[in-house]
């Protein structure tokens, strides 16, 4: 009893001088918070330098330098913020396709990018050709090197812009054919993933050889398209060996720009029988499709994932 008395005395005896504390430092506290929230909101900007390089095989020089330099941009943003994709990567299980598609869906929600805000002129290599097998014809490679300052950003989704995907069936037979049907609200360009229940991501659109086009706001885009249904082209799907059911999935990315997808290649890419190429794990998928998406601006991405399902006949 004796002790809560002197307490009581001490804090009448003291609560002018505790309560000034409380201001001063309440005040500091308030003042450093706003300096981090200024600063987290000023987009931090980084000279880095980048290269790239794109095959001239079956386009024309001036697109593959346009490919070369796109790519050298989004290494050149990858330098600055890939390492925040690294860091989610970590955090996040990509082992079964449920999970990966949860990590992709929280992935395309994320506001954080990074853009080019300034430039120097790209410097080009000689242009060399190599030759991708014995009695091939030489295919000519531009390379180029660019040094860039890029800025980390916060972005705020446009709700105006939005795609809606569509499957033909939600269950499939084995060997059924499946039919995509993809409807932007604006003008935009298209890439479309097919998670396959081999742990590998499928490039589905566009391939790798042709350059993306417009595809038109509120109009219905289908893959595989009419003129390619008239030529026979026929997306079907399998079971693995020993399995009688099966989920698979379709990511689709709308982008108002025209930001192509570009992997790192690696030893593990390679293309399938119609020339797509596969990412070879759900965590190699992740992290090249993560460090693609955050080098753009939240405001000009939209995104739908469709799971389908494959049973035996």
């Amino acid at each position: 009893m004796q002790g809560i008395g002197n307490i009581e005395y001490f804090m009448r005896k003291y609560t002018f001088w505790y309560l000034c504390f409380l201001l001063v430092t309440f005040g500091i506290y308030a003042a450093d918070t706003n300096s981090k929230s200024a600063q987290e909101q000023t987009p931090e900007a980084i000279w880095v330098t980048a290269t790239g390089e794109c095959y001239g095989d079956n386009i024309t020089p001036e697109e593959a330098k346009s490919r070369a330099l796109e790519q050298a941009r989004l290494n050149a943003i990858r330098q600055v913020v890939g390492e925040k994709v690294s860091a989610y990567v970590s955090q996040l299980d990509t082992g079964t396709q449920q999970d990966f598609n949860e990590s992709l869906t929280q992935l395309s929600l994320s506001t954080l990018h990074g853009k080019v805000v300034d430039q120097k002129e790209p410097v080009w290599k000689p242009v060399e050709s190599i030759q991708l097998r014995p009695g091939a014809a030489p295919i000519p490679v531009y390379r180029v090197t660019w040094e860039v300052k890029v800025a980390k950003e916060k972005g705020k989704r446009d709700p105006n812009f939005r795609v809606a995907l569509k499957l033909n069936n939600k269950t499939f037979r084995e060997g059924e054919e499946i039919i995509l049907s993809i409807k932007p609200t604006q003008d935009c360009y298209l890439t479309v993933f097919n998670i396959l229940s081999d742990h590998t991501v499928l490039i589905l659109y566009p391939p790798q050889e042709q350059t993306p086009q417009v595809v038109r706001g509120k109009q219905t885009f289908t893959l595989p398209s009419e003129a390619e249904q008239a030529r026979g082209i026929r997306y079907r799907v399998g079971l693995l060996p020993g399995k009688t059911k099966d989920i698979e999935s379709i990511y689709v990315i709308a982008t108002k720009d025209k930001t192509l997808f570009l992997p790192r290649e690696t030893e593990e890419f390679h293309l399938d029988i119609s020339g797509q190429v596969v990412l070879p794990t759900y965590q190699v998928a992740f992290e090249e499709i993560g460090r693609w998406l955050v080098s753009i601006p939240l405001d000009i991405r939209a995104f739908d994932l469709q799971s389908y399902e494959i049973r035996k006949r």
